[in-house]
């Protein structure tokens, strides 16, 4: 796939090498779930190809081509620390991509009126069933009921 140095990378291509090895060693770490499987509908070679090219579209737009686009530019302490809502991080133990220790740093320096960070055994970037698991029970057993006391105030 190339060498593409030490990070930071200056360019989109340096950034999808190392994408595409971080997905490799992710996927020999854990399980992935395939939630974006087409629809019978739209799994014709035409489509698939559509999809390809709206993803790649999509990369090269949010990355930019000197990774200096508009997702590379969000700051998310900038936005502040203060939440009104609970903030929870299901963060994949073995994630190349969104790196557990930054999320967990970033979540300390938070303040909202309930805030958890679940690392998820055997998991990466993608989803798994672990964390589709956390998910669910966040949902149900403390995004739900903050949400239904909040509706009642």
């Amino acid at each position: 796939m190339g060498e593409i140095g030490a990070p930071p990378w200056d360019s989109l291509q340096k950034g999808l090498v190392y994408f595409r090895w971080a997905r490799t060693y992710e996927a020999n770490a854990a399980p992935i779930v395939s939630y974006a499987a087409p629809s019978p509908e739209y799994s014709s070679a035409e489509d698939q190809a559509d999809y390809r090219g709206g993803e790649a579209l999509s990369v090269q737009h949010f990355l930019g081509p000197n990774l200096s686009g508009e997702l590379v530019q969000v700051d998310l302490p900038a936005l502040g620390n203060d939440f009104a809502i609970p903030i929870f991080i299901i963060q994949g133990e073995y994630d190349l991509r969104t790196l557990p220790d930054l999320a967990k740093i970033y979540l300390d320096r938070i303040n909202a009126p309930q805030k958890q960070f679940f690392l998820v055994p055997k998991t990466a970037h993608e989803p798994s069933p672990a964390s589709w698991d956390v998910l669910l029970k966040i949902l149900l057993e403390r995004a739900r009921p903050f949400c239904m006391s909040a509706a009642a105030r």
